[in-house]
């Protein structure tokens, strides 16, 4: 009788065994399938965003380039070839609003662009480069608290990004909260020290009255900066020269004073 017992016990944890396997098999094979599925829905994503790219480049007029993605759109929306994979349908989604936020940011239309950004992230919401956008959208029209939730938000998705850094800094410095600004550029420094993060940086600097220290900015901003004709270039240079003004008539008024 005890010899029974053990072989049907045996028995069943063998079964369990085989069963646990099976089990763990199919969940591998899931996650390959799944694997294979995104990847293939990122590649099919990326020629989808070329494809789109190249019949906006043959346009010229801005209504043709918005009526031509308003139509890829609707397209997208109600094919059923699309509506099968919701994932991938709002990933091609995504594209197109991205490419419309572009056309209007390259036609001044902030507002507009901004509401495309928006649609962006209502399909793509860890989109962090559209975060980013937005936020400098927002700044560009005054919006400066709207801006900075967007760059927190980027900062959640990617915190090792120097742009959110740069650009949350230069709309804290507009807010005149030169405190954070300042640690927000020396942050975005820190990770990738570029022409633009030292140039505002230098223009905190000056907006405290601490001109030595913008003037040190502004010399290391013109080092790194490699275009020879550009207008970043221009405001450099016209920065350097208003600091060592000011630098210089605070020298000379210090020397009449002593005596």
């Amino acid at each position: 009788m005890l010899c029974f017992v053990l072989v049907k016990i045996n028995f069943m944890a063998f079964g369990f065994f085989i069963l646990f396997a099976l089990i763990f098999i199919a969940l591998i094979a899931m996650y390959i399938y799944s694997l294979k599925l995104k990847r293939k829905t990122q590649m099919s994503t990326g020629k989808f965003s070329i494809d789109i790219k190249a019949a906006l480049d043959k346009m010229t007029n801005i209504d043709s380039k918005l009526r031509f993605l308003n139509q890829t759109e609707e397209r997208v929306k109600h094919e059923k070839g699309y509506t099968k994979n919701p994932n991938g349908r709002d990933l091609l989604l995504s594209k197109i609003y991205q490419h419309k936020a572009s056309v209007l940011f390259k036609a001044n239309r902030q507002k507009e662009a901004i509401k495309a950004c928006s649609q962006v992230l209502a399909v793509e919401p860890s989109h962090t480069q559209t975060y980013l956008n937005r936020g400098s959208l927002y700044g560009e029209i005054g919006e400066y608290e709207k801006a900075i939730e967007d760059f927190d938000q980027a900062e959640l998705l990617d915190s090792r990004n120097p742009n959110i850094y740069n650009n949350r800094g230069w709309m804290y410095m507009h807010r005149k909260e030169y405190d954070k600004a300042l640690s927000d550029l020396n942050h975005a420094i820190l990770l990738e020290p570029t022409d633009i993060e030292y140039f505002n940086r230098a223009n905190t600097f000056m907006e405290l009255g601490e001109w030595k220290k913008a003037l040190g900015d502004y010399q290391m901003s013109l080092s790194l900066h490699e275009q020879s004709d550009s207008e970043l270039r221009h405001l450099i240079v016209s920065s350097i020269a208003e600091m060592e003004r000011k630098l210089n008539n605070s020298e000379q008024n210090t020397t009449q004073i002593n005596e």
